[in-house]
This record gives C-alpha cells, structure tokens and sequence, in this order.
C-alpha cells in the first residue's frame, strides 16, 4: 500500500491504479469507492493514464454503487482505447461490441474502426485479422522512448522492462541492457533491477553473478522489493559475493518495509 501511495504521489500513473486495485480487492479493508473514483478519472484525464480508464471502466460497471453506469463504462474505454491507444482497453470495447453490449455494435464501419484502433494498441489478433503488421510500440510508449531520449531515467527503466518482457515493445536483449544501464547509471531502480535481472538470466548476457548483485543491491537501495529479494537469493548462496545470512535477511527484511501492506502479510514472515 505504501509503495504504490508513493509512486501515485510520485506522479506514476500505474501507481496509482495499483492502489486502486489493492483497495478493491483488499477483504476486510477499506475500498474508498469515491476516492478511487476521483484518482482514476483524474489519471485517466492524463496523457498516459490508459490502464487508468481501462480500471475506470471496471469500477464504472460495480454493482450497486452510486456511479455503476454502462454508458460511463465504454465511455471511459473508449478514451482508453481511442485517446491513449491502451491495449486493455481496446480489449474491452471488442468484448463489449462483440457481445452487443456497446451501442452500433452491430455497425460494420464502426466495429472496422475499432478493429483498427486494436491493431494500432498492439492487440496482436486484431492485427493478423486486418492483415497489419504489429506497431513497434504503444502511445505511451512512444512517449516513454521520447521521455529517455531526452534523459528521463525513469522514462528509461520503463522502456528497458518493456523491451525485457516484450510489454508493447518487441523483445530485445541488447536493448534491454543498453536502455537499463542508461537507467540505472542516471538513478532509476527500476532499470538497475532491469539489468540484474538479464544477469541473472543470461539471453544475450552472459550469466554475470557479481553483476546480479552490483545492481541488484543498487534496486535494492533505490525502492525495488524485488531487487531486494534477488540480492538476498545470492548473498544466501554466496553467488557473486561472499555468503552471508545475515545481510541475507536484512535484504529480505529491506523487501518486506518496501511492499505493501496486503503482500507483506502474504509474503513475510517475522
């Protein structure tokens, strides 16, 4: 809850639908259905809030609250999908025009539109239907490349873990590294956990233990549970660095501070 409270402050648009969704699923805690409302109309508002309208659109379809409205459902996907070119969102509106949900569902011009508008969101089905190759990339990736570009190194750990999982980008190792040492070297832990990472696993990297904990300790220091947590697997196997089970444990002790409340009682024991 912490972390994503403070990557949502922080001005991450991901952040804050991460903490929207911690609260709807969070049993037993609190859901702050009007608070969440505000964020995620806000956040849609912005230039890169796509996964946002697509979660508007989700809370827009709960039943029984004050605001459950269909129409502010495929309202809000259509800005996701058409404005911010957002995958799921695009996904969304196909499922709703399919099953007739959507109004002109049954519009072949508008269902092509939509087909097309899918394809451009890298909605890879929609593409091999239309016979259109996949886009390189995303809006908001588009945005994000042109963010590291211009020395934005948290722009650049999130180009690196796109080109690393093939998130709207298409894989690509050597750019994987490339873009997360820019990221790292320029203060992100993101891209420091990028690059631990690829040591870690090898692909076009060769497997680099002493490597996996340089960066990783530097994740570790700058936010990233997870770099946290791989520092911790090597220094208790002494990979890379002489073993030690009590630095060990104050690496995984440093994961547990990081995550939130709901993942801390699911992952971490005292």
């Amino acid at each position: 809850e912490r972390a994503f409270q403070q990557g949502c402050d922080g001005g991450d648009a991901d952040g804050c639908v991460e903490l929207v969704e911690l609260y709807l699923g969070w049993v037993g805690g609190p859901n702050h259905l009007r608070e969440n409302q505000a964020l995620l109309e806000k956040v849609c508002a912005r230039d890169d809030g796509g996964r946002a309208c697509n979660a508007l659109g989700d809370l827009y379809r709960l039943p029984g609250t004050p605001f459950t409205s269909r129409v502010r459902t495929l309202q809000a996907w259509n800005r996701g999908c058409f404005g911010l070119e957002d995958f799921f969102s695009c996904a969304r509106l196909l499922d709703a025009a399919q099953s007739s949900e959507a109004s002109g569902a049954k519009d072949p011009e508008a269902l092509h539109r939509l087909m097309v508008q899918g394809c451009k969101a890298r909605l890879g089905w929609t593409c091999e239907e239309l016979g259109l190759p996949l886009p390189p990339a995303t809006a908001s990736l588009r945005q994000r490349l042109a963010a590291c570009d211009d020395g934005n190194p948290d722009a650049c750990g999130e180009v690196a873990e796109a080109y690393q999982k093939g998130l709207g980008l298409v894989e690509d190792p050597g750019a994987t590294m490339e873009t997360g040492l820019r990221a790292c070297t320029g203060g992100s832990g993101l891209g420091c956990l990028v690059v631990a990472r690829m040591y870690d696993v090898g692909g076009r990297a060769v497997r680099y233990p002493q490597g996996v904990v340089h960066f990783a300790s530097q994740a570790c220091e700058r936010g990233e549970p997870e770099g946290c947590v791989l520092l911790a697997k090597h220094l208790e196997k002494g990979r890379g660095v002489a073993q030690n089970v009590l630095k060990a444990q104050e690496a995984r002790g440093r994961a547990c501070d990081l995550l939130s409340e709901t993942l801390r009682k699911q992952g971490c024991q005292e």
